[in-house]
């Protein structure tokens, strides 16, 4: 999959990209049950989010939504 994606993303995944000699992790597509981002947009909201503002995350890492895994 990751041979697919475009020249910056694998100079990304090299340390090339960034500097520092940091690195992007690998990609990661976990698949969750239906209704997961209604429930991530509720409690966003819930705890002072705009839903006008409000977009789907593309990166979970807060330990509340993850349900205490992060």
């Amino acid at each position: 999959m990751e041979e697919a994606l475009n020249a910056v993303y694998r100079q990304g995944r090299n340390g090339e990209a960034i500097g520092h000699g940091e690195a992007i992790r690998p990609l990661e597509i976990q698949v969750v049950r239906a209704g997961t981002f209604e429930e991530v947009m509720d409690y966003a909201i819930s705890r002072g989010a705009s839903i006008n503002q409000y977009k789907a995350p593309r990166c979970v890492s807060f330990s509340p939504i993850l349900g205490g895994a992060a």
